[in-house]
Formats: C-alpha cells, structure tokens, sequence
C-alpha cells in the first residue's frame, strides 16, 4: 500500500493509460475520414441535383419545339404597309383663274360669264376669239417677254459660273495673305537673355508668294506652329542665323497648316526663278537647301537573317523654316536660300546681336589639324562640335513675333 501510495504521488496530476482511454482514440483517429465521406456524399448529392435540373430543361426545350410550329401557324401574317404615293402639287402658275379668264374675254368682246359655264370653256372660247381676232401686239409682247427671261437665265448662269471659279483655291487668300495696295510686314521682338533689345520690322516681298506665305504664317504661329522663343542659333560675318521649326503639324492625322507643308518643293522652284539676290544688309531668306551634301554613314543590320548594310545620312535636311538676316552682300545664300522680305527697322538689334561672343570655329593652327582629321574619320565628336560652331554664348530668341496691320 505504502509503495502505491508514493507512486501515485510521484506521477501527480498525471493520468495512467488504461483500457477506457482507448475508444476516444480511435473516434480521434476516425474523425477525418468520417468528414472526408461526408463531403464525398454531399458533392455526389449536388452532382445528382445539378444532373436532374438540366434534364428537366431539355425536356422543357423539346417540348416547346414540338409545339412551336403550331402556334407559328396560328400567327397573323404582317403585311407590308406601302406609303402611299403622294401627288405632286400643280403650280398655282399653271391654272389660269377666273378673273383671268372674264379679263381675257372682256377684251376679246365675244363671251360672257352666262356663256361660260367653268374656267376651262372660257379659257379656251377666249383663245379662240384672240386667234380669230388676230392679236399680233399680244404675241409680239409674249415674244419679247420669252426672250427677256431667256437672257435673264442666261446672265444668271454665266455669273454663278464666274462665282464657281472665283472660289477656286487658287484665288482664295489666306488669313496672312496681303490685301491690295498695302505691304505686308512681320515683326520679330529679340530678347538676350531676360532682356527685350528691340524689333525687327520685315516687310514681305510679293513676287515669292509661297515663301512669303510661308515666312508669315510661320511669324504669326499658326495653331502653335511659329517662330516664338526659337533661337539665334548664328552669328556669321555676312548674316544671323535663326533656328526653324521641327514639325510643322502638331496633329497626328491633318495637314500641316503653314503654307507648303512639309515640302520645298515650291520653295526650291520660286528659288530658281532667282527674282532676289543676297545683294545688300537687311534681307530675309529661307534656309531651302543644304550648303553641301551630308555624309553618309554605312550600318551593318541583321535582315531576314542576313547581315546586311544599309547607308544612312546624318543630320536633319532643311525643311524650310529657318531664315537668315544678312548683315551685308551674301552672295555664296543665293545657292540655298529664298530671299521672302527685308527688314525696314531694326538693322541695330541686328548688329547688336551680332557683336556678342560666339564660338569660333576650329581653325588656328594648335586644334584645327585634329578637328578635320576627326571629321575625316567620321568622328561624332567632331559633329557635335562643329554644330557649336558660330552659336552666341548667351541666350537669344524671338521672345514674340506675328502681323503688324500697318
């Protein structure tokens, strides 16, 4: 008894295993089956259900398609409605009225409204009568009355013809095109820095009418497409240079709506036609034509799996928007630029700009000899310094520009 006791005492709290323990173990270890039967059952239940549901349906759908063709036939057939044809209405011109018809049978002198007994007998009784009656100065003045309307219709064809070709695109002028008598001018206020210096007051010439059109569209910056904040890009002996436009739409899907386009062709044959020469200071030309032909760089590509070799030229060719002032005679422009105005005020803002420091191009004897073998070699360090060339070390644009009325 003693030794029970301290046994006892020596496990405590503990519970001996016995042979009562050993059901809740096995309901323990069952339990998950159990459930995992139970789901079983119920998704087969489910599966039954969904199974039965649909076989109803198609059951449903056979029987309505047995019976449909009956009730197809018992339908009433839907006939067409036709509008009906509605009469043109006669001209009011065309039925003579009563009043006519008594005023020409008074005047014939033979009928009476007794006589008559409807507007159309006494119409024809009074034809009759006049025929009779031979009315010649009737007829002379029906006559002259035809052929009065004739030449009427006449002219009035003629001036809606002479009105359809007036408004040919040829003849329709622009918004910046320049009305009779009265000189086009453009002005161009220049800022250095975050200083306006002056204005430049250019007066259009009218002989180069597509590149005239096109300078002024430019300078009053038509949907956004304009000269305003571009830059003296510039400074040479005989001229100033300023920067073009990159695009000359803004819309993916329209025209650009600068006169010519994004084409010189017009610009290169009113070039042609040479009507002004770089001769003095103070003329303004569009940059049309590249002063020499850009190099051409070779690229080896992989193409239908083939190494090929395509060339490519670098830069960007003129579109026709940049535009120089020249400061004297400019003879070597004549070869690439349109001469479009000159200027009538603001030759001194011109000068002024052109006394700034500038980057002198690579010509003394220390750096000169490795700028051209650079540009011999193709070097792209050589490009982008000489794009640097001639550019004024401070910043000036064309802070405004546009139309004057005057």
């Amino acid at each position: 008894m003693a030794q029970a006791a301290l046994k006892s005492r020596a496990l405590g709290s503990q519970r001996p295993f016995t042979a009562a323990s050993r059901p809740s173990l096995r309901v323990a270890k069952l339990a998950p089956i159990r459930a995992a039967k139970t789901e079983d059952s119920q998704a087969d239940a489910l599966d039954d259900v969904m199974v039965n549901r649909r076989t109803a349906l198609a059951g449903v759908a056979a029987s309505w398609l047995a019976v449909r063709p009956a009730f197809a036939d018992d339908e009433p057939a839907v006939e067409e409605q036709v509008a009906p044809e509605v009469e043109a209405p006669v001209p009011e011109a065309e039925i003579p009225s009563t009043d006519a018809v008594e005023a020409v049978a008074d005047a014939a002198g033979e009928t009476s409204p007794e006589e008559s007994t409807s507007p159309a007998s006494d119409v024809e009784e009074a034809a009759e009568t006049t025929a009779e009656a031979g009315d010649a100065p009737a007829a002379d003045e029906s006559a002259e009355a035809e052929t009065s309307a004739e030449a009427a219709e006449g002219e009035a064809s003629e001036n809606a013809q002479e009105a359809v070709e007036g408004s040919s695109p040829e003849t329709i002028e622009t918004s910046s095109s320049k009305p009779t008598g009265r000189p086009r001018l453009v002005y161009l206020d220049v800022k250095i820095e975050k200083a306006v210096v002056g204005r430049i007051t250019v007066e259009l010439f009218d002989d180069v009418k597509v590149g005239s059109d096109r300078f002024a569209d430019l300078a009053e910056g038509r949907e956004g497409v304009g000269y305003r904040l571009k830059r003296i890009d510039g400074i040479f002996e005989t001229h100033l240079r300023v920067e073009g436009v990159k695009s000359l739409s803004y819309s993916a899907t329209q025209a650009s709506p600068i006169t010519g386009g994004d084409s010189t062709i017009d610009l290169e044959v009113e070039m042609e036609e040479g009507k002004h020469k770089h001769s003095e200071a103070g003329l303004v030309s569009l940059v049309v034509k590249e002063e020499k032909e850009r190099p051409v760089q070779e690229k080896l590509i992989a193409k239908n799996g083939r190494l090929v070799t395509v060339q490519n030229q670098i830069g960007e060719a003129p579109n026709g928007t940049s535009f120089m002032i020249t400061r004297g005679a400019a003879p070597a422009l004549d070869a690439t630029n349109l001469v479009v105005g000159r200027v009538v005020s603001g030759m001194d803002v011109v000068e002024q700009v052109a006394m700034l420091p500038y980057s002198r191009p690579r010509q003394e004897w220390y750096d000169g000899p490795f700028f051209q073998a650079g540009k011999a070699l193709g070097d792209k360090r050589a490009d982008v310094a000489e794009k640097g060339f001639n550019r004024p070390f401070k910043r000036v644009i064309i802070a405004k520009s546009g139309l004057l009325d005057e």
